[in-house]
């Protein structure tokens, strides 16, 4: 019976802890379960309120395009949440650029209560004031109305020697400019002038230019090249357009001082004709038959002479009558003509 009751409290023993180990697995096994439990709910609720914050967070723009003079938070971030009116300082001049760093946009979005943070130190944001730049013509348009007051009429050939900035004005504003005051000096060809933009009445932007200004004309010339004797005819006859100024001293401008004039000396195409280029056509040579005209009232008589000179139109010869071999002096008024008075 002792031994029996022996192995009886052994196994009872065995028992015990058998018991007490599955209690402590069983343990471990819920605690396990719990842990895990709590970590996927922890990451689901992480999950929810990442995308609630980034549902709820502002962008960054990259480039932004004002008109105003002031910036605004919604310049910078998209998605504001209603903070997009709050002014934080100036925007940049018209026609400027200004560059925000990540350092600057994290101090805005904190000081503004914006949900932002950089992502790197790269971020920035590209502030681009829009303006209305003046073109140049408006100035060259501007100056030739302006000396044209002064007597430069015409076609004038304005050169600006200063160098010009951009000129630019905020982006309602017309990209026109004004004359304030202009000196022209003729025995040069320089001028200086203050301009406005865009009006006298509202001027912006003041600058100074100065430089020389050239008055163009039209002057006929050869459309190919003439020798010496060659007779100059309308269809001999095109224009260019010059500066005045260069021309050289004795230019003839009119397309009557050249027309059926006869060519002195060999020309080239396109070059303007002096008066020394030129000469009346010779309408009798010397030892050539000619026909001699004598006019009375209404007495007309013609007999056969012959040319002891050459002889332009308009130019008094002497000739000699072949019918009565007398000397005489007669005017050159046709080809191979001369009048006797």
């Amino acid at each position: 019976m002792r031994k029996y009751g022996s192995v009886r409290r052994g196994e009872l023993r065995r028992i015990e802890l058998d018991l007490q180990d599955n209690a402590f697995l069983m343990i471990s096994v819920i605690a396990a379960k719990t842990m895990l439990l709590s970590i996927a709910i922890g990451t689901c609720m992480m999950v929810v309120l990442f995308h609630i914050k980034a549902a709820t967070a502002a962008n960054l723009k990259n480039v932004s395009v004002v008109e105003e003079d002031i910036l605004r938070v919604g310049d910078i971030f998209d998605h504001a949440n209603g903070k997009e009116d709050i002014v934080i300082g100036r925007a940049p001049l018209p026609g400027k650029d200004m560059i925000l760093n990540a350092r600057t946009l994290m101090r805005i979005a904190r000081s503004t209560n914006v949900s932002w943070t950089p992502q790197s130190a790269l971020d920035q944001v590209i502030i681009r004031r829009e303006a209305t730049l003046v073109d140049l013509n408006e100035i060259h348009n501007a100056l030739s109305e302006a000396l044209s007051e002064k007597g430069l009429d015409g076609k004038l050939d304005i050169i600006i020697q200063n160098t010009l900035p951009q000129i630019t004005l905020p982006h309602a504003e017309a990209g026109t400019v004004a004359v304030q005051t202009v000196r022209y000096m003729p025995k040069n060809g320089a001028f200086e002038a203050v301009l406005v933009a865009p009006s006298l009445e509202k001027p912006l932007r003041t600058f100074s230019v100065h430089g020389m200004v050239h008055k163009r004309i039209m002057i006929p010339v050869l459309n190919s090249p003439m020798q010496s004797g060659d007779i100059i005819s309308a269809s001999d006859i095109t224009y260019v357009d010059v500066r005045q100024r260069d021309l050289p001293k004795g230019t003839l401008a009119q397309i009557a001082d050249i027309q059926g004039m006869s060519v002195a000396k060999h020309l080239s195409a396109g070059k303007p004709i002096r008066n020394t280029d030129i000469a009346l056509p010779r309408l009798v040579k010397r030892g050539a038959f000619i026909t001699l005209s004598y006019t009375e009232g209404p007495i007309a008589l013609s007999v056969r002479g012959k040319a002891l000179q050459n002889g332009t139109k308009g130019e008094m010869i002497r000739v000699v009558n072949l019918s009565s071999n007398k000397h005489l002096q007669g005017m050159v008024t046709a080809d191979h003509e001369v009048s006797i008075y």
